[in-house]
């Protein structure tokens, strides 16, 4: 099923059809995560993991290297250490604000509300850190006994997005609602307004 879903990537209809199908087959189908995701759709242990190639602004060469710098270093450990190793491979603010409203990096640690608030901030820290160890001004800190480290980020504290408001950002940037959000709105509606 993963392959017939990838075969029709770019046509919404088709693809809404598939999962319409895996949803009755009870397959479930799993938003994209950074540290599962591939090109395109892959079938995983827990079910159908949805491909990056079906979510906008996001390009097959950004997910390729996306994926090999997974595979060479490991999972990413949360937003910060993904725009650390990612800034210098071409990785742009609309695409890292794209995986982060389709959820490719829930479950990391920081809500999807307080990383979109903090995506600004973040970029510039990675950058101003990585322009002070190409100074070599990180040997000055470390011999003052002061921390300078890209992990010392703190996003801001902001009241997480609503069921609603996630599922209309998945929409935005996958093209359709999913199975997911029918199904709610089926057996619980007042929860997808939220």
């Amino acid at each position: 099923m993963a392959a017939l879903l990838s075969s029709v990537c770019g046509d919404v209809k088709k693809t809404a059809e598939y999962i319409s199908y895996l949803e009755k087959k009870n397959c479930p189908l799993l938003p994209p995560h950074v540290n599962e995701i591939e090109l395109r759709f892959a079938a995983t242990p827990s079910g159908v993991r949805f491909g990056l190639l079906g979510v906008r602004n996001i390009g097959e060469g950004f997910i390729s290297a996306l994926c090999e710098e997974r595979r060479r270093n490991g999972p990413y450990r949360g937003l910060v250490d993904f725009v650390e190793r990612m800034n210098d491979k071409g990785a742009n603010k609309s695409q890292i604000a794209a995986l982060i409203g389709c959820g490719a990096f829930d479950g990391l640690g920081v809500p999807r509300s307080a990383m979109v608030d903090g995506l600004d901030g973040l970029m510039q820290h990675i950058s101003d850190y990585k322009r002070r160890q190409a100074d070599g001004q990180m040997d000055l800190f470390s011999m003052l006994g002061e921390k300078d480290t890209a992990s010392e980020f703190r996003f801001p504290e902001t009241a997480e997005y609503s069921l609603g408001e996630k599922l209309a950002l998945e929409k935005e940037l996958t093209g359709m609602w999913t199975v997911m959000f029918f199904r709610l709105c089926s057996e619980a509606p007042e929860r997808v307004r939220k």
